[in-house]
């Protein structure tokens, strides 16, 4: 994983690398929009007591998308390798008053956006779909109270069979 993206360009016939451009106007507003969405996401979701008969699945995957190439350096060996990919995961620390964390995003080339569509995106959708769909019944207080039982804890059992109660209503209706 990078821990950081530079910009390659030329400069008095030379290249000279650089991060200042990307940090401010991709990487940063990137960042906020990442944490501001990630808040929202929270929000949304199914009526209360009817988790498990809307699968709701909120994914983020925030991706800076390139003209160019996109490579890799390994530092740790003795000699530096410089590999082209076709696309990289990237860490970014960001340590400020109005944002502080880590932003993990993808970097990707523009030739290859549609094959990482397919092999990041939407492997991991589908990966995810199917987990929810083979396990959805794990959120319904029905099937819990005739596989496992009622919760032994009073304040749990309580807090169930209110939950139970719910279900029940709702689906009358």
């Amino acid at each position: 994983m990078g821990h950081q993206l530079l910009r390659m360009g030329r400069q008095s016939n030379t290249w000279k690398a650089d991060n200042r451009e990307i940090y401010d106007s991709i990487l940063y507003p990137l960042a906020k929009a990442w944490t501001y969405r990630l808040s929202k996401a929270k929000d949304v979701g199914a009526p209360e007591g009817q988790e498990w008969e809307f699968v709701f699945l909120d994914y983020l995957f925030p991706i800076v998308v390139t003209a160019g190439p996109i490579f890799t350096v390994e530092v740790t060996t003795e000699v530096p390798e410089v590999n082209q990919v076709r696309w990289a995961r990237l860490k970014r620390a960001f340590k400020s008053e109005a944002l502080a964390g880590d932003l993990r995003a993808d970097i990707v080339a523009f030739d290859n956006l549609h094959e990482y569509l397919e092999e990041r995106v939407l492997r991991t959708f589908d990966s995810a779909k199917a987990a929810i769909k083979n396990n959805v019944h794990l959120y319904d207080p029905t099937w819990l109270k005739a596989n496992l039982g009622e919760p032994r804890e009073p304040q749990n059992k309580a807090y169930f069979n209110r939950w139970l109660g719910e279900v029940q209503r709702n689906r009358k209706k």
